[in-house]
């Protein structure tokens, strides 16, 4: 039971791992073919985009989750 577990959780990673290389390299190569101008609201919009995702996300689990 213990080897299920572990593989599991190194199966987890690797998916983690692959997922976060594959999005760099999706920005590192496919970046300069965005022609977004450079300004604050943007940026601002991509530091806060993730955060606001997840949030949203927790709280909706939230409402459909009662015990």
């Amino acid at each position: 039971m213990a080897l299920c577990k572990w593989s599991a959780t190194v199966n987890f990673i690797l998916k983690v791992f692959v997922g976060s290389l594959l999005l760099s390299v999706a920005i590192k190569y496919g970046g300069p073919f965005l022609h977004l101008p450079p300004s604050s609201m943007l940026a601002l919009g991509v530091v806060l985009f993730p955060s606001t995702v997840m949030a949203i996300a927790l709280w909706w689990r939230t409402q459909t989750y009662s015990p």
